[in-house]
């Protein structure tokens, strides 16, 4: 138990568009106030927020607790989903399920 981080724990989807930039926005603050990491990923996360359109991709942006380590994962196919998918990791990768 990480009391910096199981605030995060919970498995949700949010709306593309609106939602999904507002969940991005936060995370980014998040970020900035030293509770989580971004891992590296293909596209930058401040790169959602402006990029007008995308071609097919899936967009998968992975974030550490910096005090426990602790994977969390957002999730995006821009190409399918109307919704983005944020869940807790386990350590090797696999999905969650809650």
């Amino acid at each position: 138990m990480c009391d910096q981080c199981d605030g995060y724990s919970e498995r949700f989807r949010v709306d593309a568009g609106r939602e999904h930039h507002n969940l991005i926005r936060q995370l980014l603050n998040l970020i900035h106030e030293g509770i989580f990491k971004l891992l590296p990923a293909s596209v930058p996360l401040e790169e959602v927020l402006t990029r007008k359109s995308w071609s097919d991709e899936l967009l998968v942006h992975v974030l550490a607790c910096t005090k426990c380590g602790r994977e969390f994962e957002l999730r995006f196919d821009t190409h399918r989903d109307t919704t983005a998918l944020w869940q807790p990791r386990i350590s090797n990768g696999s999905w969650l399920i809650q």
